[in-house]
């Protein structure tokens, strides 16, 4: 399994750099028809960059949900009593070793389960990664973590 760091990561980010661009430029490619038309870009095969697209997240997603429970193992396995404590040492290592961006990046390109997907492991990792659940289950997720 390939290291997926957060950008500017002192272990090196350079497969997080090439993934963030092309799914950005995925998303500009498939979203802005007129800019297509302009520079005669068409989408040969949509499904195949679909399909791509969902192998692709699913490994992300697996790799965040397998980090994030490191994070959590390794925070248990140092006894930590404070849940302040816990909680900040969680935030920082989520900030330190998750690929964030790249979940980021690939939320315009989610089909609606792979976006209740984000949204439960959002939930489960809560205190820790910013997003929001005021009133309830109300499935907003906190804009600066999206948008970086």
């Amino acid at each position: 399994q390939p290291p997926l760091r957060p950008l500017r990561s002192p272990g090196g980010d350079g497969s997080s750099i090439i993934l963030k661009f092309v799914l950005e430029r995925a998303t500009q490619l498939l979203s802005d028809p007129q800019s297509n038309i302009i520079n005669n870009f068409s989408v040969p095969n949509p499904a195949l960059w679909q399909a791509s697209f969902d192998a692709f997240f699913g490994l992300l997603t697996k790799y965040c949900v397998i980090k994030y429970d490191s994070i959590v193992q390794s925070l248990i396995t140092q006894n930590l009593q404070n849940k302040e404590i816990v909680s900040s040492e969680a935030a920082k290592a989520v900030k330190r070793e998750m690929p964030v961006e790249l979940l980021r990046a690939s939320v315009p390109n989610t089909d609606e389960s792979q976006k209740k997907k984000l949204l439960n492991f959002a939930q489960r990792s809560m205190p820790v990664t910013g997003f929001n659940n005021h009133g309830g289950n109300s499935g907003q997720i906190n804009p600066e973590f999206v948008r970086g």
